[in-house]
């Protein structure tokens, strides 16, 4: 089951995409390998480990684990880039001043390491005007001269050679302050917020317990689902992974921390993230508590959880722009029925075949059928008009017209052309066998095609 849904998730993934995957020390070589052969070996960034439960689970036999695992792939690390963030709360707090690019602090612009400070290039005087405000590397007798020395007169350096200090200086990433105890004017610099990066994550925020099992207990008012991961642990991975307009893609979503997860970096972050959750209906244990709160299968527990954790965010944050909406997809068949003539009996086969529409199914089902078909992003809104005796669904403000009925006139003409005026792109479909006659198919395609409508689709 793992293989063919990693073989497409690298067929998904964009050019600088990564793949996460949490898995236990039970199947972590297996995964490896699998992962070796789908992205390649060179393509691993890293193996994380993960202590998620210092206290480790009760009645092993052996080693009690209190720690997970997470593989991280990328589709071609060649152009991946990590992001410069900080995932430990207590070192975020050093970060205190911002701009407008985001969170930085001031360091001393001179090296710490004797080893390095010997490059004559690096030792170079700085001129700063008496009222600390003009910063110049050119000569100014009227200037301050600072050299990189430490405060018992000993030669350093300055971290960067003389053309890097000016670009950090037009940048606004170099100032000038003087100690209030000693007098001496320095030289500070910029430092981003920015993290180094381990392989081994054990801050408490990781806690499957705490921040796991316990926030989705409370969410949903019962212990509905076992294990679940920290909703800090998806998140931080993602920070470093993702970008602000991500699409993120979770092929095992099981309880929805993902999605979770996403709604609250877009709260916290300002970030406009999607999520796509993929999750197979394992139905719930007839004598767990999740089945007797009414979730009859995992799926159903990730479409509450996301659902009330949507609604907490914005109740907690007061941020009612925030978009928690979703939709929820089943895959099925195709609702159009596949041609299979009995060449014995093609009159009964195309008198069979004049609805080719299955039962049973909706024209929602078919104006979502239609939309992935076109690559229409399922995102977009869709609005129902009525016209008459007739509907006519607009998919992204007119990009997309669908009109399903049985009976369609040439009535039906203008109202198309006026939901089509605000579109840049607009294709129209019908079914094809509700015009009323060939008149009226003929003539509605001419009338469009003649209004800029060249697109002309029916099914």
């Amino acid at each position: 089951m793992m293989y063919p849904r990693l073989k497409l998730a690298r067929n998904l993934l964009s050019v600088n995409g990564c793949i996460i995957l949490a898995i236990d020390h039970y199947e972590l070589n297996n995964l490896i390998d699998i992962c070796n052969e789908i992205f390649g070996e060179e393509n691993r960034l890293g193996i994380i480990t993960v202590v998620h439960k210092p206290e480790g689970r009760q009645h092993a036999k052996f080693f009690s684990a209190s720690n997970e695992f997470m593989l991280v792939y990328a589709k071609n690390k060649n152009f991946v880039e990590f992001n410069k963030v900080v995932l430990s709360d207590d070192k975020f707090k050093e970060f205190n001043e911002k701009d407008n690019i985001g969170h930085f602090k001031w360091k001393n612009f001179i090296r710490g390491d004797t080893t390095r400070n010997k490059k004559p290039k690096a030792f170079y005087p700085i001129y700063v005007s008496k009222d600390l405000k003009d910063i110049t590397l050119t000569k100014n007798d009227n200037y301050i001269k600072i050299l990189p020395v430490d405060n018992k007169g000993k030669q350093r350096a300055w971290i960067v050679l003389p053309n890097r200090f000016n670009d950090k200086l037009f940048n606004n990433e170099i100032k000038a302050e003087k100690d209030k105890s000693t007098g001496k004017v320095n030289i500070f610099y910029k430092i981003r917020e920015q993290q180094i990066l381990t392989t081994h994550w054990i801050d408490k925020k990781y806690n499957a317990t705490a921040n796991g099992t316990n926030v989705l207990k409370n969410l949903m008012g019962g212990k509905i689902f076992d294990f679940p991961k920290s909703i800090y642990l998806v998140e931080d991975i993602l920070r470093i992974v993702s970008s602000k307009n991500d699409i993120v893609l979770d092929l095992f979503s099981g309880s929805g921390t993902t999605a979770h997860s996403v709604i609250n970096m877009n709260n916290k972050y300002d970030y406009n993230q999607k999520f796509i959750m993929v999750q197979l209906p394992y139905p719930s244990n007839n004598e767990s508590e999740a089945y007797d709160l009414g979730y009859k299968n995992i799926c159903e527990i990730g479409k509450e959880r996301i659902r009330r954790a949507g609604d907490k965010i914005v109740e907690e944050s007061g941020n009612t722009d925030l978009d928690i909406g979703f939709k929820v997809f089943k895959l099925d068949s195709s609702n159009l029925e596949k041609w299979d003539p009995d060449y014995d009996n093609l009159e009964q086969t195309l008198l069979t075949n004049v609805d080719n529409i299955k039962s049973g199914r909706s024209d929602e089902d078919l104006v979502y059928e239609v939309m992935l078909k076109y690559g229409v992003d399922l995102t977009l809104p869709i609005e129902e008009y009525k016209f008459g005796d007739n509907i006519v669904y607009s998919v992204g403000c007119g990009a997309l017209l669908i009109c399903l009925d049985d009976i369609i006139t040439q009535d039906i003409v203008s109202n198309i052309i006026g939901l089509s005026e605000d579109a840049s792109v607009s294709r129209v479909m019908f079914k094809d066998n509700g015009f009323v006659s060939d008149s009226d198919k003929t003539n509605i395609k001419e009338t469009l095609s003649s209004n800029g409508i060249e697109e002309f689709i029916t099914i």
